[in-house]
């Protein structure tokens, strides 16, 4: 890959080694490729909204456009635990479908 002024650049595929480029070139910190870690989407929603509640235990539900392939989830949080009961696919999507919506009342977004 060639950029202009005869800059040249090796560029990885593997998103781990490509992130690690990324913050050498960009904020010159010296990250090895293996200290980064992927986490599930709505993983992250519902995880984050149970640890700042105040419920030793809940029923979490993540419900947006779309991430890592579905639409959300429905989870038990607990100290000892996180139980995904069920996980909504990307075509009962209320992000997708909030979209259409507006599209068909003449609205734009973005």
């Amino acid at each position: 890959w060639t950029a202009g002024q005869g800059y040249t650049a090796k560029v990885s595929t593997e998103p781990r080694a490509l992130l690690s480029e990324i913050f050498q070139s960009e904020l010159r910190a010296d990250i090895a490729p293996n200290r980064f870690h992927f986490v599930n989407h709505h993983h992250c929603h519902a995880l984050s909204a149970w640890v700042g509640s105040s419920f030793e235990d809940a029923l979490v539900v993540t419900i947006d456009g779309r991430g890592d392939a579905e639409a959300g989830l429905v989870a038990l949080a607990s100290k000892e635990n996180f139980q995904v009961l069920n996980r909504i696919p990307l075509e009962y999507s209320l992000g997708d479908f909030y979209v259409q919506v507006i599209r068909h009342l003449g609205y734009t977004y973005g």
